[in-house]
């Protein structure tokens, strides 16, 4: 997932079960599941209007999360990676993911996290630019050993490790979460929030590439998907002020996706697409 043209996306369907997904924050209404679904075909018609192909992994009811594809895989370079889930619940779901991905896309070499070592995909920000360089959160959910295997499955990229503040300093799940790219190389819509900013402050601090900073009024909403020119990212019923910032910063490129359901669980749009480039 370099500068090159990304042609695929990977989606998982959403289990019924995920009304009961794991979320670190209250919920205030339950998961609406007619409208979890209808947010997922409508995020299959928003890729497939952007050109890309649309693979989809069937849903285990088993696990509540399993929509979620961003956590068990990610791609880059010809290399799948597989990450040991940060929370024990969730492990089972990479083994219907890896198979998949060995079945659809067979000439990628897929390596799997082994031992100690725990990560979620969400943790996993490419940045690629001259420096090549993924930041990888260090939060509740991936440790230290989690970010020296994808360090050892990417030889060719410098990995940055950016610690993430706990829910009780006001941080969010993910490093992906507080930030996530909106244009090719080192440039990252991020949060306004006392914990966003200090987000912000360890990847200037850390990270070897100079980025680029777009802010968002509201934290969830910094969470988007860059994809060849498109930036697909919070609705205006959710989010109407970072819906606003995004429409005039991007324009006839800013395409807004539905996530009110997802939301409830700790589901970020990132968490629901997984992209790379492969030989069609």
């Amino acid at each position: 997932m370099s500068e090159i043209e990304i042609n695929c996306a990977v989606l998982r369907a959403p289990s019924k079960s995920c009304v009961s997904g794991v979320t670190q924050r209250p919920i205030d209404e339950p998961v609406k599941i007619e409208g979890a679904m209808a947010e997922h075909e409508y995020t299959k018609e928003v890729v497939k209007k952007v050109g890309l192909k649309l693979y989809e992994v069937e849903a285990d009811e088993e696990y509540p999360d399993c929509v979620f594809i961003e956590d068990p895989v990610f791609f880059l370079d010809g290399v799948a990676f597989f990450p040991q889930a940060g929370h024990p619940s969730r492990r089972g779901e990479k083994g219907a993911v890896l198979e998949f991905v060995k079945k659809h896309f067979p000439t990628l070499k897929c390596v799997e996290m082994t031992g100690e070592g725990y990560m979620d995909g969400g943790d996993i920000c490419f940045l690629g630019g001259e420096k090549k360089e993924i930041l990888c959160g260090v939060s509740t959910r991936t440790n230290e050993e989690g970010v020296r295997q994808l360090q050892a499955a990417y030889p060719d990229y410098t990995v940055t490790p950016i610690p993430i503040p706990t829910v009780e300093e006001g941080g969010l799940l993910h490093l992906i979460t507080h930030c996530s790219r909106y244009a090719s190389g080192p440039y990252l819509a991020i949060g306004k929030s006392e914990a966003s900013q200090r987000v912000k402050k360890n990847i200037e601090e850390r990270a070897i590439s100079k980025v680029e900073f777009f802010e968002v009024p509201d934290d969830w909403a910094a969470n988007c998907i860059y994809v060849n020119g498109y930036v697909l990212h919070c609705s205006q019923e959710e989010y109407p002020e970072s819906f606003k910032a995004y429409q005039e910063k991007f324009g006839d490129k800013a395409i807004p996706l539905k996530n009110k359901e997802f939301d409830k669980i700790d589901g970020s749009l990132t968490c629901r697409v997984r992209l790379l480039k492969y030989p069609l």
